[in-house]
């Protein structure tokens, strides 16, 4: 799937360098996966003391399913399916820091659950088919009427 970086910051709710996502790769109905190579970037916005912490993972997977659900609505506006990542479970990361690797990263995001308030996605970051880091997240819809 092509999509140009203008595309994919239109898609999120992200701007400038904090859009981590550089290309999707593929998009079906419940998977996405996607590539970036921002962990590289010595200016990153979300590194810390010189050094990109592996649980900057959980961002990229965010946005990875943020990206999903807005490629799965065409047509809906971005308010639409507005979220804010409620809870990460059973993450596991296999190195503790993103910015001594100098493969591509390539992120893959499950939908397992999708509800009307919410929705859970497992995640997989890797390079060079070595697994990084892992787990589920849940977005919590912020958009939706509260009443039952």
């Amino acid at each position: 799937m092509q999509l140009t970086p203008a595309k994919i910051a239109a898609l999120l709710p992200h701007a400038g360098r904090m859009v981590l996502v550089d290309a999707v790769v593929a998009c079906e109905p419940t998977r996405l996966i996607a590539r970036s190579n921002h962990h590289r970037d010595p200016e990153h916005p979300l590194r810390r003391a010189g050094r990109l912490g592996v649980a900057t993972g959980i961002e990229l997977a965010a946005q990875c399913m943020a990206l999903h659900g807005a490629l799965m609505a065409p047509g809906k506006p971005r308010a639409a399916r507005r979220a804010v990542l409620a809870s990460a479970h059973a993450v596991h990361a296999t190195v503790a820091f993103l910015d001594t690797l100098t493969a591509e990263l390539e992120v893959e995001v499950t939908l397992i659950v999708e509800e009307r308030r919410h929705a859970m996605y497992a995640f997989t970051l890797s390079a060079d088919c070595d697994c990084l880091l892992r787990g589920r997240l849940t977005l919590a819809f912020v958009d939706e009427d509260p009443r039952p």
